[in-house]
């Protein structure tokens, strides 16, 4: 039961932070740049960066 409402949570985060035309957001293109610098920064940075 509890696997199946983080899924379903997860799919709703998912969902809401695409665009209707399936083209990534602010917060995604922000993430892909950080990453585009530094492919192996780690997840806190990467947060920390983007807000």
């Amino acid at each position: 039961m509890h696997s199946e409402v983080v899924a379903s949570r997860s799919a709703e985060q998912r969902d809401s932070r695409e665009s209707r035309n399936g083209s990534p957001d602010a917060v995604s293109l922000a993430i892909i740049e950080q990453l585009q610098e530094d492919g192996r920064r780690p997840y806190a940075a990467i947060g920390k960066a983007v807000g």
